[in-house]
């Protein structure tokens, strides 16, 4: 879309929020406003802190991305650098990046992610089937040697440890540590067992490779991994949901039985479409909203209030045992787009969304009032409890994107959009989307005195209208 045609000045945003002399941002990523100031202002620092992750690799001769704070590289966020920059304009980052973890130069399974599921939600943005493709076989490698190394065939789910999910000090490494007095060791690496996060991921994985394969018309690893991903969801169904509690809750390893409490990574499931529409799996998502559950004014907690371990201390910079961490507060966000978009239920609202995604934003700042992200937060205080500074380990973009202006990325020709944005909202737009090789713009002006293009919901296709709506509803666009 040419500048002519863009309904937003991209510079004068950027100028906005002290990012004027930054040509990268101007040149590779969408333009956001809406009448929130925080939701907005955190969107550019998010892409300026993303773009600051981004490093060449000299002796690899390509892209990587950075976990920041200064760390380098780890594949403990690759899931959420995936999501978050399928958006950015210059397809080599990602390109490059994804195929670094199959150079030998480090271990893809060193932590749990998402991988093949985030390459094939590459193909969803940019539609480039031959470059999707490209990455099949490796996929499909690293998955084996996942189950080689992590599956339990008895239990027919993966085991692994919560420090392996980044989640070092939860909840499941805590009951492990109080038959030894919390010895430091068995509190960090104890707990394994059957995790719904893990376990969410690598179906994730299964389903992707089984639509890379269609992609390449290999039928029979299309027919293999969609019947692996059928058997993991019914696995994860009926072993990890606790239907007295009402949630996806972790397995301990030693005797299959469940961890004392609940947490956020119960909600992990649907950031990938993994619970079947039923009321009973719906029913999960009222600890969100419970002030003895999940709910913080910088939340969600990563572990329910209603546990003793909750907040307790320990000798460790980053605690997973009610602290709010932007890698979990950001799957859960999408997993609730997800359910607002796809499942049938009238627990969570559009408001919820928007309201956690405030939270989520006025979280990612310093005391000093400047964007600022790092590893963990106090739940219920404006201060961050470890440090490292835009630390790349979670997303914010892609929810902007996919949640709050609706653009729900699907592989055929149909152009999906869905705002979540609330009712009280006088406008909202997110301009120039590169999607499916083409400019896509998502506008919502209630008085048409914002934008001068008239009242309501219009979505534009290379600055041209496609579809046009009075409300805010879901809108499809017939996109080739």
């Amino acid at each position: 879309m040419s500048s002519d045609r863009m309904v937003l000045d991209g510079k004068a945003l950027l100028a906005k929020h002290g990012h004027a002399a930054d040509s990268w941002l101007l040149e590779n990523v969408p333009f956001f406003e809406c009448p929130d100031s925080a939701i907005e202002e955190i969107y550019y620092y998010r892409w300026r802190s993303y773009h600051k992750n981004i490093h060449w690799h000299a002796e690899f001769g390509g892209w990587t991305v950075h976990e920041g704070g200064g760390y380098g590289i780890t594949p403990c966020p690759l899931g959420h650098h995936i999501y978050e920059g399928r958006w950015i304009k210059d397809r080599a980052y990602l390109r490059d990046y994804c195929r670094f973890w199959f150079t030998g130069r480090d271990n893809p399974r060193r932590y749990s992610t998402w991988f093949a599921d985030g390459w094939q939600a590459c193909y969803l943005v940019d539609g480039d089937a031959a470059q999707a493709v490209t990455l099949l076989e490796p996929l499909k490698a690293n998955h084996e040697a996942w189950e080689k190394e992590h599956f339990d065939t008895e239990r027919g789910l993966f085991r692994w440890i919560p420090d392996r999910d980044g989640m070092e000090a939860s909840l499941a490494g805590f009951e492990a540590g109080e038959a030894d007095q919390f010895q430091w060791n068995t509190v960090i690496f104890g707990g394994e067992g059957f995790r719904p996060s893990l376990n969410s991921y690598l179906f994730a994985d299964c389903r992707a490779i089984a639509a890379l394969a269609a992609l390449a018309g290999d039928t029979a690893v299309d027919a293999g991994y969609a019947a692996k991903a059928d058997a993991l969801k019914a696995r994860i169904q009926e072993d990890l949901w606790n239907p007295k509690q009402k949630f996806f809750m972790q397995r301990r390893g030693a005797d299959g039985s469940f961890v004392s409490g609940r947490e956020q990574i119960g909600f992990f499931p649907w950031a990938f479409h993994l619970p079947d529409d039923k009321p009973e799996y719906a029913e999960a998502w009222r600890q969100l909203m419970d002030p003895q559950g999940f709910k913080a004014q910088y939340g969600p907690t990563t572990l329910e209030r209603r546990s003793s371990y909750f907040l307790r201390a320990f000798n460790h910079g980053c605690l997973w045992n009610g602290p709010s961490w932007p890698y979990s507060t950001s799957l859960t966000l999408a997993a609730m787009a997800n359910l607002l978009n796809d499942y049938r239920q009238e627990i969570i609202t559009r408001e919820d969304y928007v309201d956690l995604l405030r939270a989520y934003a006025l979280t990612q700042y310093d005391p000093d009032g400047r964007p600022m992200v790092r590893e963990d937060h106090h739940p219920d205080e404006p201060r961050w409890l470890a440090m490292g500074d835009d630390y790349n380990h979670s997303r914010y973009c892609d929810l902007i994107i996919t949640g709050l202006a609706g653009l729900r990325p699907r592989a055929d020709d149909t152009l999906e959009v869905n705002p979540l944005v609330p009712a009280g909202w006088d406008y909202f737009c997110v301009d120039g989307i590169l999607y499916h090789g083409r400019m896509v713009t998502i506008l919502y002006d209630r008085t048409g005195s914002r934008y001068h293009t008239g009242t309501g919901l219009r979505v534009l296709v290379d600055g041209v209208e496609a579809a046009h709506s009075p409300t805010l509803r879901k809108l499809t666009v017939p996109f080739e």
